[in-house]
C-alpha cells in the first residue's frame, strides 16, 4: 500500500535518515527572500545551515530568477517597518510639541509651572530614541547592486543553478498544459493563477508568465533530478498555500500526495520530501547535529514565513473579488470600476496597509476622478494606478494611503513616478496621498501645513502635475490640498497669455 501511495504516508524513520544524509536540498525562491526579512542573529544560524548542506544544495533557474527580480522589493519591504517607526517618533514629537503650544497652558492657570522644561525633556527622549534607531538602521540590508546578503546567497549557490530554457519554444513547451492543469486544480501553482494572471516578464528574449512560476521551477526540478539520477531530494519552500500542502480541518497534514507522487514518478527519486523553512531548521538541528538552532530561530523563521504568506493570501483574495466583479471589461480597452466594492469596503473592517485596502482606496479615488475629469473611460494600464481620458488627454494618478505625515514616503514615491512617467504615453500625472478620515481627524493643522509645503518643494524640476492631499469618507474622497508643480503653473500661465 505504501509503494503504492507514497504521498499519503510520511516515511520512515530510515528514509529521512537517507533523505537529510545523501539527498539533494533544493531550495524556493521565498526562502532564499526570506534571509532578508529575518532578524541579523536568525539569519546568520540559517546561513550557517545552509552552509552545511551547500555541497548537496541546487536551485533550478527559475528560483534564481525570481529571487533576482524580487529581491530589491523585498529589501524595501523588510526595512519599512523600522524606517516608518524613526519617522513617526520625529513626527509625533513635533506633533506633540505643536499641539501643547496651541493649547496654551499658561494662560490657563493650569499650575504647570516647568511646562518647556518637560516639552525639550520629551524632545531629548525621542531625539535620543530616533538616533538609536538610525543606527539600527545602518545595520539594514541595503537595495544595493552588492549587498551583502545578495553576495553571500549567490556564492552558496555557485555553480548550483539549472540551465535556463534554451529559447521561447522550449518554454512554452514547459508549460503549454498549464492552464489545463490549473483549471483541474492539479498542483503546484494553481493557486498563483488568479494574483498573477496578468504577470508576464522576460528574461535572455524569452517572455514568461508569472502565473506559471510555481510549475516551471517544479519541471526544472524533476528533470534535473531525472538527468542526475538523484535517489533523495528534499525541496525547502516557505509557501504554505493548499497547492502544496495537504490539510485537513485547518491542520496542515504534510506535502501534498499528488506532488510526492507526481516527483517520484517523474523524477526516478526514491525519496522525496517538503519541509517548511522552520521545519527544516528543526530537522537540521536533528539530523545535521546543528546545534546553533534555538527555538526562538525556529520561531522566527515561522513567523516570517506566515507573516509573508498571510500578505499573498490577501492579496490572491483580492485578485478574485477584482476579477469577478471590480473591473467589467467594456468596449476599446476601457475598464469601470464596480460600485459593489466600495460597498464591500464600507462594510467590512479592511486591515489599514493591506491590498484590500489599497484596492478600496483606488476605487473611491477612481470615482472622484471621473467625476472631476467629467468622463468614465479609464484606460487600463500596469502604471500608473488610475488612467482617465478626460477632454484634456490621459491624465494618470498613482495612489499612496500612508499612515501619519511620512515625507520619505512621498519624496521617493515622486522619484519613482518621475521616472516611470517617460515610460508611459500620458499627457499629465498626478500623486494622491489618501488618508482614512479617523487619520485624518487626528491629524496636526499646522503639521500638515508644513507637510504640504514640504512636498510643493518637493515637486521643483519634476514632471508631475500635481500631489494631491485628502481623506476617505464613506464612499468620498475629499481633497484638502491640490499642491500643483510650479512648472506646470507656468506652462499654463504662457498658454493663458
Amino acid at each position: 500500500m505504501k509503494k503504492l501511495f507514497p504521498g499519503h504516508y510520511r516515511p520512515s524513520e530510515e528514509a529521512f535518515k537517507s533523505l537529510w544524509t545523501n539527498g539533494l536540498f533544493v531550495f524556493d525562491t521565498n526562502v532564499l527572500l526570506n534571509l532578508y526579512s529575518y532578524p541579523e542573529a536568525a539569519r546568520e544560524i540559517f546561513f550557517s545551515v545552509l552552509n552545511r548542506v551547500a555541497e548537496r544544495s541546487w536551485i533550478p533557474y527559475q528560483v534564481a530568477l525570481e529571487f533576482h527580480r524580487n529581491k530589491f522589493t523585498r529589501i524595501k519591504k523588510s526595512n519599512e517597518p523600522l524606517l516608518d517607526l524613526r519617522d513617526r517618533i520625529r513626527e509625533n514629537s513635533a506633533s506633540l510639541e505643536a499641539e501643547f503650544l496651541k493649547i496654551e497652558f499658561e494662560k490657563r492657570n493650569t499650575g504647570i509651572v516647568d511646562l518647556h522644561d518637560r516639552l525639550s525633556a520629551v524632545r531629548d527622549s525621542n531625539i535620543k530614541l530616533a538616533e538609536a534607531i538610525d543606527l539600527a538602521c545602518v545595520r539594514l540590508p541595503s537595495v544595493s547592486l552588492d549587498d551583502p546578503i545578495g553576495n553571500r546567497i549567490a556564492e552558496l549557490f555557485s555553480g548550483r543553478v539549472g540551465e535556463p530554457p534554451a529559447d521561447q519554444e522550449a518554454l512554452d513547451i514547459l508549460v503549454k498544459d498549464g492552464q489545463d492543469r490549473y483549471d483541474k486544480r492539479i498542483p503546484p501553482g494553481y493557486k498563483d493563477a488568479k494574483d498573477k494572471r496578468d504577470l508576464h516578464y522576460r528574461d535572455r528574449g524569452i517572455t514568461y508568465a508569472g502565473m506559471f512560476g510555481d510549475l516551471i521551477l517544479w519541471r526544472q526540478t524533476t528533470a534535473f533530478v531525472a538527468k542526475n539520477g538523484n535517489k533523495d531530494v528534499v525541496f525547502i519552500t516557505g509557501d504554505g498555500k493548499d497547492d502544496w500542502w495537504s490539510s485537513h480541518e485547518g491542520k496542515t497534514l504534510g506535502p501534498a500526495p499528488e506532488l510526492i507522487q507526481e516527483f517520484l514518478t517523474l523524477s526516478g527519486a526514491e525519496r522525496f520530501w517538503i519541509y517548511r523553512a522552520d521545519q527544516f531548521l528543526k530537522n537540521a538541528e536533528q539530523y545535521l547535529k546543528a546545534k546553533e538552532v534555538t527555538e526562538e530561530t525556529i520561531a522566527q523563521v515561522k513567523e516570517t514565513a506566515e507573516y509573508q504568506q498571510s500578505e499573498a493570501s490577501e492579496q490572491s483574495l483580492t485578485w478574485e473579488n477584482l476579477r469577478n466583479f471590480q473591473l467589467r471589461p467594456q468596449e476599446e480597452g476601457y475598464t469601470i470600476f464596480d460600485e459593489r466594492l466600495i460597498k464591500s469596503g464600507e462594510k467590512n473592517n479592511l486591515r489599514r496597509d493591506s491590498r484590500s485596502w489599497m484596492l478600496y482606496v483606488e476605487s473611491i479615488v477612481t470615482r472622484w476622478a471621473k467625476t472631476f475629469h467629467r468622463s468614465d473611460k479609464l484606460i487600463n494600464m500596469i502604471f500608473p494606478d488610475i488612467v482617465i481620458e478626460g477632454k484634456d488627454g490621459l491624465h494618470g494618478y498613482e495612489i499612496i494611503s500612508p499612515r501619519g505625515l511620512k515625507r520619505r514616503v512621498v519624496q521617493e514615491l515622486i522619484r519613482d513616478v518621475s521616472t516611470r512617467s517617460k515610460e508611459v504615453p500620458i499627457d499629465n500625472i498626478s500623486i494622491v496621498v489618501a488618508f482614512s478620515a479617523q487619520e485624518f481627524v487626528d491629524l496636526d493643522e499646522r503639521a500638515l501645513d508644513r507637510y504640504a509645503n514640504d512636498i510643493l518643494n518637493m515637486l521643483f524640476n519634476t514632471p508631475i502635475h500635481s500631489v494631491i492631499i485628502g481623506y476617505i469618507v464613506g464612499d468620498e474622497f475629499h481633497t484638502t490640498f491640490v499642491l500643483k508643480s510650479p512648472i506646470f503653473l507656468a506652462n499654463q500661465a504662457l498658454k493663458e497669455r
